[in-house]
């Protein structure tokens, strides 16, 4: 992207709006050097004048100021401008599509029955893999387990509530849809120890149990699901998606000297022949959730921040997502700390 682009796309950012892909193109196509400020500025004049005040600058708005303006299509200011020749990527077709879109089925009100349907949702998910492995698929109840009577053996899947580790014991609270127990683990077991000892709230596991008194269960295996094998799609011609996630943009800790090396990586300006080569061949960049750092997502989180504007901090991030190369597809996917998602309290 050439400078005059550069600043061009800056002023439009710093003035509030965002740009569709296909208005940043037709800007490109109608603004000449010597006719590109005045384009913006009538873009922008419309823009503000407009009502209801737009959020994202089109091209049918592009389009209309060039008209305002009478600008025939000339010669377009250059964008490519790393002197490295085309790259690789850059003459590949996209080949993204969307399988599935959420809008409209993911959100939470932060009720109760929320957090209740999530939590059976990937409890009884992960049941159904216990239940399809030949030596955890007999499982039964917590319930089952304390019902067993003293030394009674339990087969069953539970999720972790709590856990607390003294000396050389470890005591898990677990808990189904019908009771909870808690389960302790000693290290006479060294293998089922050391599997206790990774386990943390809120997973999903199987146990056998040995019925102590009360609602105490002796743990005598513990079996944790098995991620299934599975074999990557591989695509036909040698181009890469690069994953970024987490950039947290306005927080104090946002790291933008790496970032900002990333970024030249992308346009190859950074790196030795062989991650320039990688480089090339980069048509996709997936950002994975948590662009910016946002506002009120936990208590206190102000003392955090370096920007406390939410829309600050998604201006500086325009600017920042703006300097990866034309040709890469950008597909962003909002995490919990982004304004479209409503945060859950922590």
């Amino acid at each position: 992207m050439s400078e005059e682009m550069r600043r061009a796309v800056g002023t439009i950012l710093e003035a509030g709006f965002q740009m569709e892909s296909e208005a940043f193109k037709t800007l490109v196509e109608k603004g000449r050097v010597d006719s590109l400020k005045p384009l913006v500025d009538e873009v922008l004049k419309m823009a503000s004048l407009a009502q209801p005040r737009p959020l994202f600058i089109g091209a049918d708005l592009v389009l209309r100021a060039a008209e305002q303006l009478d600008l025939a299509a000339g010669p377009v200011v250059p964008v490519e401008g790393l002197g490295h020749g085309r790259r690789f990527a850059e003459d590949r077709e996209s080949r993204l599509e969307v399988v599935f879109d959420p809008t409209g089925k993911l959100g939470t009100t932060g009720a109760l029955d929320d957090f209740l349907r999530y939590f059976r949702s990937r409890f009884e998910k992960m049941s159904a893999l216990f239940r399809q492995r030949i030596d955890t698929r007999s499982a039964g109840t917590i319930s089952d387990a304390l019902a067993g009577g003293t030394n009674g053996r339990g087969r069953f899947v539970a999720m972790v509530v709590e856990k607390r580790e003294k000396a050389n014991r470890i005591f898990l609270t677990v808990d189904d849809y019908d009771d909870e127990a808690t389960v302790l683990v000693g290290d006479s077991n060294p293998s089922v120890w050391q599997t206790a000892r990774r386990i943390s709230r809120d997973q999903v596991l199987f146990l056998e149990t040995r019925k102590s008194s009360g609602k105490l269960l002796v743990a005598e295996n513990i079996v944790l699901p098995e991620i299934p094998d599975h074999k990557p799609g591989r695509a036909n011609e040698e181009v890469y998606a690069v994953l970024i996630s987490d950039v947290h943009v306005g927080s104090k800790v946002f790291m933008e000297d790496a970032f900002g090396r990333v970024l030249g990586w992308l346009k190859g300006e950074v790196g030795g022949p062989d991650q320039r080569h990688i480089s090339d061949h980069v048509k996709y960049v997936l950002i994975g959730g948590d662009l910016v750092d946002g506002i009120g997502v936990y208590p206190r989180q102000e003392v955090d921040l370096k920007v406390p504007d939410i829309y600050e901090q998604y201006r500086l991030a325009a600017k920042l997502v703006g300097e990866i190369p034309e040709h890469m597809e950008v597909v962003l996917i909002p995490g919990n700390h982004d304004a479209v998602r409503q945060a859950l309290p922590q």
